[in-house]
């Protein structure tokens, strides 16, 4: 009798812990798709091979950010070599953070200037506003249309 109810209780267990992993992969899938979405809006690999843009990386959703999107970036007129791109739930937009960020080698401390900000960015906009930042074009077309 105590043979089969720790072997309930061993199951009980292991079906609970099956459950939390599920639960987790899951939310772990959604946050690789937002990031996905992110970076087809701005532009898919056009994008990348238009702004050089690298390391790019889902960022989990935590108590004072939402899921999004983490990319270096090459030098620009805005002086930033990050951005994070925050898709937050409550309006269907997208919060934009730029910043230059650099570590001190001997301390390890992080050091975050230049920092600009734009929130409730529509994804219709997330091009334009990444375009007047930096300066970089996202695609080839508005350097085309220039020459005519």
């Amino acid at each position: 009798m105590i043979l089969k109810h720790a072997l309930y209780l061993y199951q009980q267990q292991t079906t609970t812990q099956l459950h939390k992993q599920q639960i987790v992969m899951t939310t772990t899938a959604q946050h690789m798709q937002i990031a996905k979405t992110i970076q087809q809006q701005l532009g898919g690999n056009r994008f990348i091979a238009m702004t050089g843009s690298k390391n790019f990386m889902a960022t989990p959703q935590t108590e004072k950010a939402f899921a999004g999107l983490r990319m270096d970036l090459k030098p620009n007129q805005s002086g930033a070599n990050r951005l994070h791109i925050y898709y937050n739930t409550r309006t269907d937009s997208y919060d934009m953070y730029f910043y230059k960020g650099t570590l001190n080698k001997k301390t390890f401390d992080y050091k975050i200037t230049k920092e600009q900000r734009f929130n409730d960015v529509y994804c219709d906009q997330l091009q334009c506003v990444f375009t007047q930042v930096t300066g970089m074009y996202t695609t080839l077309a508005p350097v085309l249309l220039a020459g005519i």
